[in-house]
C-alpha cells in the first residue's frame, strides 16, 4: 500500500515536472500571435524616443520588457532575436550584422525575464532587472562592441558612454514600472487560459 502510495506520488510530480516544461518550452497558437504582436510593437519603439535632446529616452528597450514579462527567458530571447533579424531587414540597420548586437538583442529580454516572468511587479525588482542589463549589457557587451566597431579603445568608448549610463537608467526604470502594471492584466488572461487548457487535458486524459 505504502509503495503504490509513493509510486502515486512520483508519478504526481513527474506530471507537474512535465506540466512545467510544456509551459516553459512550448507556445500555444493565441501566445505565439501575441508574441508576433509584441515583436512588431517592439519594433515600431524602436524609432520612438521621449525627452528633451540632452536627455532623450528611446522607448525600444519596453519592447524587450514585455518579452520578458510575458513570454520568460526562452521566447522571450527568441523574440529579441526575431525582432533584430527584422530590424536588419527592414531598416537595413548594418550593425544588426554583428553576431553581438545580436546576442545583446536575445540576452535582453532574457534577463527580464529571470527577473519578471511569473513574478510580482515590485519596485525592487525593476530596479535589479534594468541595472543587470545596464551593467552587463548596455556598459560592458555594447562598449565592447562599440569600441570594434568604431576603432576607439575600449576605456575612451567607456568613458564617453558611461554619464549615459548612469543617468537614463532611472527614467527608463519608471517607464518600465508603470509598462509592466499595464501589462499584469494581460498576463493574468495567459495564465488562465493555460490553466484551462491543462483542466480540458486533464479531463480528456481521465477519459481515455
Amino acid at each position: 500500500m505504502i509503495k503504490w502510495q509513493q509510486l502515486q506520488k512520483l508519478r504526481g510530480k513527474r506530471g507537474t515536472m512535465n506540466k512545467y516544461k510544456d509551459n516553459f518550452f512550448k507556445l500555444s497558437l493565441q501566445n505565439l500571435v501575441l508574441l508576433g504582436l509584441v515583436i512588431a510593437i517592439k519594433l515600431c519603439l524602436s524609432s520612438v524616443a521621449i525627452g528633451p535632446a540632452f536627455f532623450k529616452i528611446g522607448l525600444a528597450f519596453l519592447g524587450s520588457v514585455a518579452l520578458g514579462y510575458l513570454f520568460g527567458p526562452v521566447w522571450g530571447g527568441l523574440g529579441g532575436l526575431v525582432s533584430s533579424l527584422l530590424h536588419l531587414i527592414i531598416f537595413g540597420d548594418k550593425a544588426n550584422v554583428l553576431l553581438g548586437t545580436m546576442l545583446s538583442a536575445i540576452l535582453v529580454p532574457m534577463i527580464y525575464g529571470f527577473f519578471f516572468y511569473n513574478k510580482e511587479v515590485k519596485i525592487w525588482r525593476v530596479v535589479m532587472g534594468h541595472l543587470t542589463v545596464t551593467i552587463l549589457i548596455n556598459i560592458m557587451l555594447n562598449n565592447y562592441l562599440f569600441s570594434l566597431v568604431s576603432g576607439v579603445s575600449l576605456q575612451v568608448a567607456f568613458i564617453q558612454r558611461l554619464p549615459k549610463e548612469v543617468i537614463l537608467p532611472w527614467g527608463q526604470m519608471i517607464l518600465m514600472y508603470f509598462v509592466l502594471k499595464g501589462l499584469v492584466p494581460i498576463r493574468q488572461r495567459m495564465i488562465s487560459y493555460e490553466k484551462s487548457k491543462n483542466r480540458i487535458q486533464e479531463m480528456e486524459g481521465e477519459t481515455n
